[in-house]
């Protein structure tokens, strides 16, 4: 359900780049420039995610940065220009990589203590959960609903969810 989660957020964000390029004023050299804050921010992150992760534990890590996931995913949906859009990017790419890290070490756990292998159905729910969240997006978008209030809502509304999934996994 984590997996899920995690890109279910991420899928929601995708279709709404067009919408928030054109609100911005944004031609495509500055919105490629802009988008790059989301891999600088993991690139950022990934130098200190391990160690955060193994000091922390993945489940505190999940459980105390997917909740900051979901409220900043609105951020980018509220950017007043390229500079603030990258910003927002970052900060999202920064979360994004501390709770990959942690998401992935902690199946790998799993998969340890249960001796059978599940990277591959973690990863699939992954890949349907970004699925779900570029229908999702898509279907908000053709609504109407301004990116950042769009983005906001489903952030809002995973919360709960993404909330239960983190106290559920093990304490170890």
């Amino acid at each position: 359900a984590v997996f899920f989660f995690h890109a279910v957020l991420l899928g929601n964000w995708v279709p709404r780049i067009p919408d928030v390029a054109t609100a911005l004023g944004l031609d495509h050299r500055a919105l490629a420039v802009a988008l790059l804050g989301m891999p600088a921010g993991t690139f950022v992150a990934i130098v200190f995610s391990g160690r955060l992760v193994d000091r922390l534990t993945p489940r505190l890590t999940i459980l105390w940065l997917f909740p900051a996931y979901c409220l900043l995913l609105a951020a980018p949906g509220f950017a007043v220009d390229a500079v603030t859009l990258f910003a927002a990017l970052m900060a999202m790419g920064i979360v994004f990589s501390f709770i990959d890290m942690a998401m992935n070490v902690e199946a790998a756990r799993i998969q340890d203590q249960a001796g059978r292998e599940i990277m591959s159905t973690v990863h699939g729910f992954w890949s349907v959960g970004n699925m779900v969240g570029a229908l999702m997006g898509g279907q908000i978008a053709g609504l109407g609903l301004s990116p950042g209030y769009h983005l906001l809502a489903v952030g809002l509304v995973a919360l709960p969810f993404v909330l239960l999934v983190s106290w559920g996994l093990p304490a170890i």
